[in-house]
């Protein structure tokens, strides 16, 4: 009896050892998230106000989402962009990266369109660094900064300041704005 005690003991004690540990759930979970945004875009001419709103997973430390934001610098619009993220840490407290990359919709209206025939839908980047300041349930405090790109293409209607006769036909001008800005983000994770 002793002994079939002891090899049972022993079968319990090494099934013990031979399980595969598993890691909680939700650390392995695939989870939605969303994170809201606003910030502060500064170029070489003049300072504006942005707002985004990403939405995504986060598997393990990485976050891949779709967002869409508003771009008042110089030229309002409305970005439509992926968003790739890497979380340096599962702490609390954790540095990360970002990028985002889509197209830039330029938003005018029928009053502010003096001369311009179109825009077109250009380039929107945006890269850079951040820090996020979780709580305990796992949202969190995004503080980022890091450089944006937009690209504007416009097409206006010349005006001709000759003299009589006027010329034939119409002059149309053709602008590509690039737009480099240093964005600094506020925001929150939940």
């Amino acid at each position: 009896m002793r002994n079939t005690l002891f090899i049972l003991f022993i079968l319990m004690v090494s099934s013990l050892f031979a399980q595969e540990k598993i890691k909680p759930a939700a650390e392995k979970a695939v989870k939605f998230q969303t994170i809201i945004q606003g910030g502060l875009l500064a170029g070489s001419s003049t300072e504006s106000f942005a707002l985004q709103t990403i939405n995504g997973y986060r598997f393990g430390n990485w976050f891949a989402g779709v967002g869409a934001g508003l771009d008042f610098y110089m030229q309002r619009g409305v970005p439509l962009f992926a968003d790739l993220r890497y979380h340096f840490s599962n702490q609390r407290r954790s540095f990360f990266i970002y990028t985002d990359a889509g197209a830039h919709i330029p938003w005018i209206k029928n009053k502010e369109q003096r001369n311009i025939i179109s825009q077109s839908t250009g380039l929107y980047t945006d890269a850079g660094v951040g820090f996020r300041l979780a709580t305990k349930k796992g949202d969190g405090f995004l503080f980022s900064a890091g450089y944006s790109y937009k690209h504007v293409p416009e097409k206006q209607q010349g005006f001709s300041w000759q003299s009589w006769p006027q010329p034939n036909g119409e002059t149309i001008l053709n602008y590509n704005y690039r737009f480099n800005r240093v964005a600094v983000k506020f925001g929150l994770m939940f």
